[in-house]
């Protein structure tokens, strides 16, 4: 039996999967920014190294305040603060300069930070003056050093968040637009114009960058392969979709740079070589 079909069938599918993925990053992003996530996201994950009090009063300092934007009539909240400006920041609350004339020293130092309440930050900030005394400049290097380790671990929190964020976001494209990738294949299988069309589709849409994608290429995609309910769908319609739909939400979720590089693969398989440049 010939390869060919079966090519075509996995370009035909992956060509769904690329575009409810775009569709999917775009309410995403959408979701996302409108509740602030991402920004919400970053004063949590400093939550847990500071003190409520303290994450209050980094955040209406005037370095971290000109890095967001007011998110409706809530204050400014920044989805990234640098490492050294967040050190700055906790530096000039803790060891506030009054400009008097002796210098700091070590046990001045510790002093202010026995001022502050129990956090993880404050059991840091006495091991860095411990270890590098009274010099300013250097211990807002460890810290921000420090801090560099938290903000990995915020941003894998966020990672994670997006993770099942686009898994149910996929899903509920697969459920609204009635996409059931295992009927999907069973149709391409046998309807060779639909399996066609869509293969050259596909062909199409290959190239150097997902950035290269034609602009009309959702539209075309609706209207080779119409999606939606239709008529006359009961409970039993439902359950026997439902596998397809958690198979197509799952795929979804993979990502739009996954499925273009896959299809730019199948594509090579197929034998049609590189889309040649406009």
């Amino acid at each position: 039996m010939s390869l060919g079909p079966l090519i075509d069938i996995s370009l035909g599918i992956i060509l769904v999967i690329l575009v409810l993925s775009l569709i999917e990053s775009g309410v995403q992003e959408m979701v996302s920014s409108l509740l602030a996530l991402r920004a919400r996201n970053l004063r949590s994950g400093l939550r847990s190294i500071l003190n409520n009090r303290m994450l209050d009063e980094i955040y209406a300092h005037g370095r971290i305040r000109m890095l967001g934007r007011p998110h409706g009539s809530a204050p400014a909240m920044p989805s990234y603060i640098p490492t050294h400006t967040l050190a700055i920041a906790l530096t000039d609350l803790t060891f506030p300069e009054d400009g008097q004339a002796s210098p700091l020293t070590r046990e001045a130092l510790l002093q202010d930070i026995d001022k502050l309440e129990e956090s993880p930050i404050k059991d840091a900030l006495k091991s860095i003056v411990n270890e590098v005394g009274p010099n300013l400049d250097v211990l807002r290097e460890r810290l921000a050093i420090s801090f560099d380790g938290s903000m990995d671990r915020i941003s894998g929190w966020y990672a994670r968040c997006v993770k099942y964020m686009l898994l149910g976001i996929g899903l509920g494209i697969a459920v609204v637009l009635n996409v059931d990738i295992f009927r999907l294949a069973a149709e391409l299988w046998t309807n060779a114009d639909l399996r066609t069309g869509l293969a050259g589709l596909a062909l199409e849409a290959r190239g150097e960058d997902i950035s290269s994608l034609p602009p009309d290429l959702q539209e075309k995609l609706f209207e080779a392969l119409p999606f939606g309910w239709g008529q006359g769908f009961g409970v039993k319609d439902v359950l026997s979709r439902f596998p397809g739909w958690l198979a197509t939400g799952f795929a979804v979720s993979l990502g739009a740079p996954f499925w273009f590089d896959t299809l730019n693969r199948i594509a090579n398989l197929r034998g049609a070589g590189k889309k040649p440049k406009a």
